[in-house]
């Protein structure tokens, strides 16, 4: 049975204060709701390979597996992207120390940020165990440290009896054992190794889609003022092979002005393709590094009013 869905990809937060110049937010709901999980019903996570010292930029990856030993009783959905870019909601993760960025708070939060949805479809977790890979970063930029990491996984419900489908919209949160890992700051000397072969793998076309897809997605967590100038010289659309990283790379880059210098330099680079979607996205990055041109959200606005708050800002300067 496939669907279509479509969900937000805001966090559910109880509270938000800035610390220095850190975000620190409390924890998910869902983080402080999902203590116990039924008996029959189990999520396990693990770091890949066993890696548990990363530099800061390098990628986390996280594998997650859903069990069940009950036939016929649940049923899980195995949705595994979005089409805005990120799939939210699914897996919750659950830190500490609270203290994390989200590297696209920016683009989500703001009038342009696109919300899409994904096919999927439903499966019995009785049957066979389901495994997804996650990478930390897509959600979270984390500066050195250590951390003690769970997730809550919301893709179980219960199976409505006598039919093949779930209860619409009651998954039931599932807490993950723990892990523990470090964070150590990335050295100039790393961080141009990793663009080095990153730009290679890039631009060997022989090589496997996935090999060169991960060399796109180290290019975008990176965080150095060079891979950033290479997000930019790569990036012209996002139709064009692994875009769409690019673009986010830039989005999520803490070298913003590193990142509209150079988009700026490929307007009169006569090799670099300029298409509305560049424009638009330097326009963007140049609003939100100015605050009397960032959209700002009002916590003690209303729903409505909020809405209201935001037609306005699309109507003064969005197309």
């Amino acid at each position: 049975m496939q669907s279509v869905i479509f969900r937000s990809s805001q966090l559910a937060l109880t509270c938000f204060i800035v610390f220095g110049a850190s975000q620190v937010r409390c924890q998910p709901d869902e983080c402080k709701a999902a203590q116990t999980s039924p008996g029959d019903l189990s999520l396990g996570i693990s770091l890949k390979n066993g890696q548990t010292v990363f530099r800061e930029g390098e990628i986390i990856p996280l594998s997650a597996e859903y069990t069940a030993n009950t036939s016929k009783k649940y049923l899980l959905n195995n949705r595994g992207y979005d089409r805005s870019g990120r799939l939210s909601g699914m897996e919750e993760f659950c830190l500490t120390p609270v203290i994390d960025v989200d590297p696209l708070e920016d683009y989500y939060s703001n009038p342009w940020g696109f919300f899409g949805g994904g096919l999927f479809s439903e499966q019995d977790p009785a049957d066979q165990p389901f495994s997804v890979e996650l990478q930390i970063n897509e959600w979270l930029s984390l500066p050195p440290g250590h951390y003690h990491l769970s997730i809550v996984g919301n893709r179980v419900s219960m199976k409505v009896r006598g039919t093949e489908s779930s209860t619409e919209g009651k998954a039931i949160p599932l807490r993950s054992n723990a892990v523990d890992f470090e964070v150590t700051s990335a050295d100039p000397e790393w961080q141009a190794a990793q663009l080095t072969a990153a730009i290679r793998i890039l631009d060997s076309p022989a090589l496997a889609k996935d090999e060169r897809e991960h060399a796109a997605r180290v290019l975008r967590f990176l965080d150095s003022e060079g891979s950033t100038r290479e997000l930019a010289r790569r990036y012209w659309s996002g139709s064009e092979e692994f875009g769409w990283e690019f673009k986010l790379g830039l989005y999520g880059s803490p070298f913003r002005s590193v990142a509209i210098e150079a988009m700026k330099a490929a307007l009169v680079d006569a090799s670099h393709p300029i298409t509305r979607e560049f424009a638009s996205t330097l326009v963007e990055l140049e609003m939100l590094s100015d605050p009397k041109l960032r959209f700002h959200i009002d916590e003690t606005k209303s729903p409505a009013e909020a809405t209201k708050a935001r037609e306005a800002y699309e109507k003064e300067w969005l197309c």
